[in-house]
């Protein structure tokens, strides 16, 4: 439901502020942006997911070429 997508930006947005350095959080973040059809904020976080790297960088990646993918449509 679009309430809970809401919820769970705001939860991601707050962990992208207290962990700025979590790939994770951003990709999660993006996602949940992407979701919403916000494809434009969802790739600059996916973008910064991907630069900051980490054990789940192919993840991050992932997320990013969906995200690229949805916006040529």
């Amino acid at each position: 439901a679009l309430g809970d997508l809401k919820r769970a930006e705001q939860a991601y947005r707050q962990a992208t502020l207290d962990h700025p350095e979590s790939a994770i959080a951003f990709n999660n973040f993006a996602q949940t942006l992407a979701d919403q059809k916000r494809y434009a904020e969802a790739l600059a976080a996916a973008n910064r997911a991907v630069r900051l790297g980490g054990p789940e960088q192919a993840v991050a990646r992932g997320t990013l070429a969906q995200i690229k993918k949805k916006m040529r449509r």
